[in-house]
């Protein structure tokens, strides 16, 4: 097996995020005066943003469009991504390694373009990708378009491409769709993990995993 490229999601994979995600549509749900339901972060896990929003107004019959939902979460989370994410361990030993290795990476991710920007080079790792790609222009991640893109757009095949995921549907997308799929460690998705084990073709606790970074040097 030879890799020529590298997709990372953004959220509980490169960056300790997925709490604020937790909450986020709670408060959402809350500032426009409704009460959401306690599984309200699962039931919109598998969703792209405008899929969540007009799940929420719908569900809650919220007195809002959807770029009002829209514009309320990019609020809520701007500042944190801009300011308060940290890496997710390990993933600045990772990053440096495809890096020096001149592999190119690419982020795709359910959060917004900019988003992923601020923190990457707030955390001083934009430098390693060369672009990203928001569900909010390519679909959910139920459907494989958005690695399709990277991978095209990377210049990669599929089956030359890591798709670095934490979470079991984007995995299970990447993996019908023939990439290289790296399931990574979240808290947010301990129950999945051994359902992801099972999808994936690496499994990490974290992204600096020795064993993996050894098993990569071969593939490159």
């Amino acid at each position: 097996m030879k890799i020529t490229g590298a997709i990372f999601d953004l959220d509980g994979t490169l960056v300790d995020s997925m709490k604020i995600w937790d909450v986020l549509p709670g408060k959402v749900v809350r500032s426009f005066g409704a009460e959401p339901t306690d599984d309200l972060a699962y039931q919109l896990a598998a969703m792209d943003k405008q899929e969540a929003a007009d799940y929420m107004i719908e569900t809650f019959l919220l007195p809002c469009t959807r770029e009002e939902v829209l514009n309320r979460v990019n609020e809520l989370v701007d500042e944190e991504y801009s300011s308060i994410v940290p890496l997710k361990k390990g993933a600045d030993v990772l990053l440096e390694f495809l890096h020096s290795n001149k592999i190119p990476c690419s982020i795709a991710t359910a959060s917004e373009v900019s988003q992923a920007e601020q923190a990457m080079k707030r955390l001083g790792q934009w430098e390693c990708f060369q672009f990203v790609l928001s569900c909010m222009q390519c679909g959910s991640k139920s459907s494989p378009q958005i690695y399709y893109q990277a991978a095209e757009r990377m210049g990669t095949a599929p089956e030359q491409t890591l798709v670095f995921e934490d979470a079991l549907h984007a995995a299970q997308t990447a993996k019908k769709a023939g990439f290289v799929v790296v399931g990574v460690f979240d808290p947010s998705s301990a129950a999945d993990e051994q359902k992801m084990r099972a999808v994936c073709d690496f499994y990490l606790p974290s992204l600096d995993d020795p064993m993996f970074l050894n098993q990569l040097e071969q593939m490159i």
